[in-house]
């Protein structure tokens, strides 16, 4: 009996290794398709049966002790392997099937290695036992051979019609309908001071963010970011961190946070204030004053608001049946003056500029709703525009949602995604993150009434980056084993505002300006 299992055991080691080498393969042909969830997660659930199996060698030493319990046990210990064998099965489908259709093709050639392996021992091993051992040993190996048809065929199926619903898109959108309004408590065409609070308990299900930007005088950028947890990582516990990231005119790049467990935060629900440790952010949606401590930095920063706040219809981007999922946004301060003092390493510079601040929230991982974005900010000018265009993920048919703002002399002018055309355009593949990157994009707003383009050219890249290579340890394996391939890019570049009338540009004003492409999931096919 420990020959037969030994056998059955090393048919399931043969499985995990037929799961890697089709990974290998893959990765010779450099397929773009997500390789590591394909291969971990099927060769995971074999590894777990091949210590199911293990466990079963256990039980049946025991039945070998030829007690009343021990007899009932090897009467019964096929069906048990076949009962738990099938309870595996399907936590392999559940963990394969769905993350994507290439772990049918895995386990289709894996189970067709298996059936190789299966033939190959009854060949070898034909006159090698009695009679009775004989037919107990082809009974184990007809249960592998079997279980190995049934999981290629279950992950087709799966796959198959996991592909239908994907075809049938989720719906999603933008937050628009009076119903949205009064379930959010909004007002149309009106921001209120609460709306930039707390809008989440920064526990598990949500996760937050106040987020500020500075283009100052004497080309510097300066970002920092007041964090509830990792945006990526919703179902976590509160984990406040703050971070600022600055970019000399030099070409020098600067990062530090402020993290540590059990850093004492606070987020008001009445308006914007949030402490973390030293670290804070607060305002009433005019002026703001924000503030970023740990061993290496200090800033102190000032903002005034020149532009009204603003959000697009209710700020909302919902997704599934019943909104169930959302990601939101509120440009608390479109546009405003910025006063900036910056130590570094013990060394203090003064600045003044323009800024920039808005608050983020949602409910699920963002890598679960979106694909990718284009976002923008510029000051054109007496104009000031934002721009970016969204796209949402695979189950949700890569939908587009527009945003739009243009703003001057402190009044709105044009805004919403409605009378708005999205033309990107000189595509090439980043070598770093292996992206499709546009050189030039058109923002091209006509309502009737007012039509502007805003085109974007771009220069040259300030940051590129793999997101994954952000990571460490632990965290960084297992984004690898879910597939996790999203990419940073930053870029700088001449903005032209074109105000047509008619088909003459009427007004052409030129600036420079810095703008951002995110993606969170795998390029469109």
């Amino acid at each position: 009996m420990d020959f037969i299992l030994s056998r059955v055991t090393g048919n399931a080691l043969g499985f995990v290794l037929a799961l890697f080498a089709v990974g290998v393969l893959r990765l010779i042909r450099k397929d773009k398709n997500p390789v590591l969830i394909r291969v971990f997660s099927g060769a995971g659930a074999a590894g777990a049966l091949y210590l199911m199996f293990a466990a079963i060698q256990r039980l049946l030493k025991f039945a070998d002790s030829g007690t009343e319990t021990a007899t009932l046990l090897t009467a019964y210990s096929p069906l048990v392997l076949v009962a738990l064998t099938l309870a595996l099965l399907f936590v392999f489908l559940l963990v394969t099937a769905r993350k994507s259709t290439g772990a049918a093709t895995t386990a289709a050639v894996a189970s067709g290695v298996q059936l190789v392996l299966a033939a190959y021992n009854l060949v070898a091993h034909w006159r090698n036992y009695t009679n009775g051992s004989m037919i107990e040993w082809l009974y184990l190996q007809l249960v592998v051979v079997v279980l190995a048809l049934l999981a290629t065929v279950a992950l087709i199926i799966a796959a198959h019609i996991r592909e239908k619903s994907i075809a049938a898109k989720l719906p999603s959108g933008l937050g628009t309908t009076p119903g949205q309004y009064k379930k959010l408590g909004l007002q149309k065409g009106r921001v209120e001071q609460w709306e930039d609070g707390a809008r989440t308990d920064g526990g598990p299900g949500s996760y937050e963010w106040w987020y500020f930007d500075s283009h100052l005088d004497d080309g510097t950028s300066l970002v920092l970011v007041y964090y509830t947890k990792r945006m990526m990582t919703p179902d976590k516990a509160l984990a406040p961190y703050a971070t600022i990231d600055l970019d000399t005119p030099d070409g020098q790049h600067f990062e530090e946070r402020l993290e540590a467990e059990g850093i004492p935060f606070s987020a008001s629900k009445d308006g914007c204030e949030v402490h973390i440790g030293p670290c804070y952010i607060k305002g009433n949606l005019d002026e703001y004053d924000i503030y970023f401590k740990n061993d290496v930095a200090e800033t102190k920063v000032h903002l005034k608001s020149n532009v009204p706040p603003w959000r697009p219809e209710t700020g909302h981007i919902f997704f599934g049946d019943e909104d169930e999922s959302y990601f939101a946004w509120l440009p608390s301060v479109p546009e405003g003056n910025v006063e900036a003092e910056i130590t570094v390493n013990g060394v203090t510079s003064t600045h003044t500029g323009t800024g920039y601040h808005d608050h983020n929230w949602g409910n699920v991982n963002m890598m679960k709703l979106m694909n990718h974005w284009y976002w923008g900010r510029a000051r054109i000018g007496d104009y000031r525009v934002i721009t970016s265009y969204i796209y949402g993920e695979k189950k949700y048919g890569y939908e587009e949602y527009p945003i739009f703002l243009i703003a001057k002399e402190g009044e709105h002018l044009a805004d919403g995604g409605k009378y708005l055309t999205f033309t990107p355009s000189e595509e090439f593949i980043n070598p770093e993150t292996g992206k499709p990157v546009h050189g030039k994009m058109v923002y091209d707003y006509n309502d009737g009434e007012k039509h502007f383009r805003i085109t974007y050219q771009r220069k040259s890249n300030i940051i590129n980056y793999k997101m994954i290579d952000q990571l460490m340890g632990l965290v960084r394996l297992g984004a690898r084993l879910i597939g996790f391939d999203g990419a940073y890019h930053r870029f700088a570049g001449n903005v032209t505002l074109e105000r047509l009338e008619g088909d003459t540009v009427a007004e052409k004003i030129d600036a420079s300006a810095i703008w951002e492409l995110m993606y969170f999931g795998h390029i469109p096919k």
